[in-house]
């Protein structure tokens, strides 16, 4: 899920996100079973929110940071951190559209 404010948040678009229900490939394209796997688990990403944390620029192209963290014990411990890109294209003035972010 995103979530786009386009106009507050400092001045700056803020892009709010999460990237849940994860899968895992092999490098030939076969699904890899994460039941079978040992230790790899694949929490939801979410995406940082601050000032600095996105970008989006007025082509659409968007880029930002995300993590996810690991259960441990009571607390959660970061597990993954990196970046995210993306491009939102189609008429986003009109609801009918169809719109994409990819």
């Amino acid at each position: 899920t995103v979530s786009i404010d386009f106009e507050d948040f400092n001045t700056n678009p803020a892009i709010r996100g999460q990237i849940t229900n994860r899968e895992a490939f092999a490098e030939d394209g076969t699904e890899i079973d994460l039941t079978k796997t040992d230790g790899l688990v694949l929490p939801t990403l979410v995406f940082d929110v601050g000032a600095g944390s996105t970008t989006l620029s007025r082509n659409g192209e968007m880029s930002g940071t995300l993590r996810s963290w690991k259960e441990d014990g009571d607390a959660g411990k970061l597990y993954e951190e990196g970046v995210f890109y993306g491009v939102l294209a189609g008429d986003l003035t009109d609801r009918n559209d169809g719109g994409e972010l990819v």
